[in-house]
């Protein structure tokens, strides 16, 4: 009989991300994707009100979760509005075994604040 389980992981949290700046893949806590059978990311950010641009997610595979790919599996745009806190959330296919992801700050002047990503993956465990 299988049982289905929920885990939700802080992939990244950030108090800070300058203007036109990257996290990298060291930042970010990897995501086991053995036995899912769904994940969702959420991209959680705080916009300055000068800012003009919002942010970018990137998502990378690994099959042993040490090498990761040089080019993404998928990206995404978080919800921008100057001033505000947006939120978005993605499904993503957890083929991979391990995920990370990187933010990227698309704006050339502003910093975004209390930046998070999190990963809710649904298993699927044997009994």
């Amino acid at each position: 009989m299988a049982k289905l389980s929920m885990k939700t992981t802080t992939m990244l949290s950030l108090s800070t991300l300058g203007a036109n700046s990257t996290t990298g893949l060291e930042d970010c806590t990897a995501v086991d994707c053995k036995e899912a059978v769904s994940l969702a990311l959420t991209v959680r950010c705080a916009y300055d009100a000068s800012a003009s641009e919002g942010c970018t997610v990137r998502i990378y595979g690994s099959p042993d979760g040490a090498n990761y790919d040089t080019v993404e599996l998928t990206l995404f745009e978080n919800e921008f509005s100057p001033g505000k806190t947006r939120q978005k959330t993605v499904f993503v296919d957890p083929a991979a075994r391990f995920l990370k992801a990187t933010v990227r700050n698309d704006d050339d002047s502003c910093s975004i604040s209390d930046l998070s990503v999190t990963a809710q993956l649904r298993r699927m465990r044997r009994r």
